[in-house]
């Protein structure tokens, strides 16, 4: 169902102590970027560069400049959104070979994965709960 990855992310989630989690879900201002950085394991650049590429198709220059921040960066961040799965890379010719650029995957996709992940690291929680009690 997941790759490697991705279970790796999911133990994470349940190695947080419960504590931790209750304190998430009670703050006032969780929002997007607070589930992506605790589902997904992203840093705050990963969801800064994940914002400026929703509804847009840029190349990693310009998302440099929208999130201020140096290409190479840059770059790092977006193949770490790519390995979550959330973002994806498209090519096309250009003069001196090929162009590429980057966008992040539908709201309603990334809802339904969040939504898998979570359902999963609920499941394993469950199955450990069980075996230990």
């Amino acid at each position: 169902m997941f790759n490697n990855n991705a279970h790796n992310k999911n133990e994470r989630i349940i190695k947080m102590k419960l504590t931790e989690m209750k304190s998430l879900l009670q703050a006032q201002s969780f929002c997007e970027g607070d589930m992506l950085k605790c589902i997904l394991d992203l840093c705050d650049l990963d969801v800064s560069v994940f914002n400026a590429l929703k509804g847009e198709r840029c190349s990693v220059n310009e998302l440099a400049k929208k999130v201020n921040r140096d290409r190479s960066t840059v770059q790092r961040s977006v193949k770490t959104l790519i390995s979550a799965g959330i973002a994806s890379r498209q090519s096309e010719s250009a003069k001196a070979g090929r162009k590429y650029f980057y966008s992040a995957i539908e709201t309603e996709k990334l809802r339904e994965m969040l939504n898998l992940r979570i359902d999963d690291c609920c499941s394993r929680m469950k199955e450990k709960v069980n075996s230990i009690i």
